[in-house]
């Protein structure tokens, strides 16, 4: 119980029990406990441009790193949504090699605290892939 009132008491300052050199999770305590600053992707934050012929998923923790743990992102390509990875740094090269004719791809994401969601779906974005 001692942990949840530190976890609390954090929240006056800027949210962030990381300034008492943990974080919030070791509390115990929900993202929205430190007033829901987890709660969304807050519009269109994945960007896509081609790499070398590979697509680049372009993400940020858009400030609440402190909060999050990782991304979840997936992509459809042609059959549906499907996992392309959990990733903990911004920024993520699709290494799946392009196809031999056009394909549209289609990447959504949403972010994670541990093995929970957080919050909505990113809005999906696009690229022409291959040819």
């Amino acid at each position: 119980m001692r942990a949840k009132s530190l976890g609390v008491r954090a929240k006056p300052f800027g949210g962030r029990a990381k300034s008492l050199g943990v974080r919030a999770k070791s509390f115990g305590v929900r993202a929205k406990s430190f007033g829901g600053r987890a709660k969304s992707f807050g519009g269109r934050a994945l960007k896509l441009e081609l790499s070398g012929g590979q697509s680049f998923v372009r993400w940020s923790w858009q400030g609440k790193s402190a909060f999050l743990d990782l991304l979840e992102l997936h992509v459809d390509r042609g059959s549906g949504f499907a996992l392309l990875a959990m990733d903990t740094t911004p920024n993520y090269l699709d290494t799946t090699p392009a196809p031999a004719t056009p394909q549209k791809w289609t990447y959504k994401a949403i972010f994670r605290i541990g093995d929970q969601r957080v919050g909505q779906w990113s809005d999906e974005v696009s690229i022409i892939i291959g040819g």
